[in-house]
């Protein structure tokens, strides 16, 4: 179907990562609150009004009028970040976040650590509810991918750097010095 193997194998990947997605409780739940939206906008002047092709210059009342809107939430939040800012010191939840945001490696830890115990997580529910196939190989490759992203950890920049095809692909894009025996 493809002239690249490559490119072939890619496209198996995508066309099997598209299909645990179309079966997943993710995709059910998204297409559920995008029928929600749309059942709720659908005699929506506003909506009309956004998606229509006109000029927003020629209904320049309803512009300032939505964008004051959208000044007076902001400010709204402003006050109240104002206000939470009071209890940053004392937050468990904020010490948490601002510890795994210290640096990359730590960032990088915390989204092993979150795919590690999602793949758990996945696989537990797949092996009480006795379901097979998919949620499986998810949990599996989650479980996998998060295990050697731990295992690895901090040392992702040289492991990338020190690959034989980044540095076969960087080699083609590589600028030559040229002269007489360029070949």
């Amino acid at each position: 179907m493809y002239n690249s193997i490559f490119i072939g194998f890619v496209m198996k990947i995508v066309n099997f990562v598209k299909g645990l997605y179309r079966y997943s409780f993710i995709h059910k739940l998204m297409t559920a609150i995008k029928k929600l939206f749309v059942r709720l906008g659908s005699g929506s002047k506003v909506i009309h009004f956004l998606n229509n092709e006109n000029s927003i210059i020629k209904y320049s009342v309803l512009y300032k009028v939505y964008s004051s809107f959208w000044k007076l939430i902001e400010s709204i939040a402003t006050k109240l970040n104002r206000f939470f800012k009071k209890f940053y010191d004392s937050s468990m939840t904020v010490e948490s976040i601002a510890y795994y945001n210290r640096d990359e490696s730590m960032i990088l830890r915390f989204v092993y650590l979150f795919m590690l115990f999602s793949g758990i997580g996945i696989g537990l529910m797949s092996i009480f509810s006795l379901n097979t196939g998919y949620g499986n190989i998810l949990s599996l490759m989650l479980f996998i991918v998060g295990l050697i992203g731990l295992l690895v950890n901090g040392y992702e920049k040289t492991i990338f750097m020190n690959s034989k095809v980044v540095v076969f692909i960087s080699d083609i894009f590589r600028l030559d010095d040229g002269g007489e025996h360029w070949w």
